[in-house]
């Protein structure tokens, strides 16, 4: 059984198009436990609904707004899966996705963590390019999950769930744990999930306390880096360089690209040595 958490606060514009998307999947044996984190829209009406529709949702109200992360935590608290996942009340899956997650899982027992390519859409629907998603080996230089993915439980157990303090980069945060504690990854680079980036959207209200949060754990990632893998580290400084250049900090953005060509000129000389 797959168990998927949908944590939702005040989400009655696109909860029904989630869990939609939830119940048809071609995976059957889910069960969908709703976190409704204290709504005070018609969420709590929409999703009763559904309930009474299908046996296969369990909703659980918090009567205070804990956020995400405890709200995940809570959902999962509940879960009876072999494997866990969990999506937002604005995103929609394919409807295989969770279908072809578990094909891998199943066909490797080493495995324990797929996931799968996003496509971005505005607020109607629309697609609006491919995410982000990309191989595992670029996690230091940011979120290169997103927001497709199954795992198994015991993932989940041993990395005593999300932290709570990490709020906005839970996610990213829970990521950079299982990948430290090597537990192995393995990315479908195909399309299996719809990401809905719109002005309401909890990243895109913090986007620039979000751009902060990364910075700060993206240079703590530099730390793990061995200082002779210049090809990581100059990828890195690019991507500090970038993220101050979001938040507007000229001097450091161009501190840190010129850090990164200077990975690349360390790169270089190596390759010519090599050579003579």
């Amino acid at each position: 059984m797959v168990s998927i958490v949908l944590p939702v606060y005040n989400g009655e514009k696109y909860i029904r198009e989630s869990i939609e998307s939830i119940l048809q999947q071609t995976y059957s044996d889910i069960e969908l436990i709703i976190v409704n984190d204290a709504s005070t829209d018609r969420t709590e009406e929409i999703i009763s609904e559904y309930a009474l529709k299908d046996s296969r949702i369990k909703i659980i109200k918090n009567e205070q707004n804990k956020r995400l992360p405890k709200s995940l935590n809570i959902g999962f608290s509940d879960a009876s899966g072999e494997f866990y996942t969990w999506t937002s009340d604005d995103n929609k899956y394919a409807k295989n996705a969770i279908e072809e997650m578990v094909k891998v899982m199943n066909g490797n027992k080493n495995i324990d963590f797929v996931y799968a390519q996003c496509v971005n859409i505005d607020k109607s629907g629309r697609k609006k390019g491919k995410g982000f998603a990309s191989n595992i080996e670029n996690l230091y230089i940011g979120n290169c999950i997103q927001a497709c993915f199954l795992y198994r439980s015991n993932v989940h157990k041993v990395l005593n769930g999300y932290d709570s303090t990490k709020f906005l980069y839970e996610d990213y945060d829970f990521w950079l744990r299982a990948y430290e504690h090597k537990f192995k990854f393995y990315f479908i680079d195909k399309v299996l999930y719809e990401y809905r980036i719109h002005r309401e959207s909890l990243t895109t209200k913090k986007r620039e306390e979000v751009t902060k949060m990364v910075i700060e754990v993206i240079k703590n990632n530099l730390k793990k880096v061995d200082k002779k893998n210049f090809r990581l580290k100059g990828k890195i400084y690019k991507r500090l360089s970038q993220l101050y250049s979001e938040d507007n900090k000229d001097k450091l953005s161009k501190f840190y690209w010129l850090l990164g060509l200077i990975c690349d000129n360390n790169i270089t000389l190596r390759k010519n040595r090599n050579k003579s």
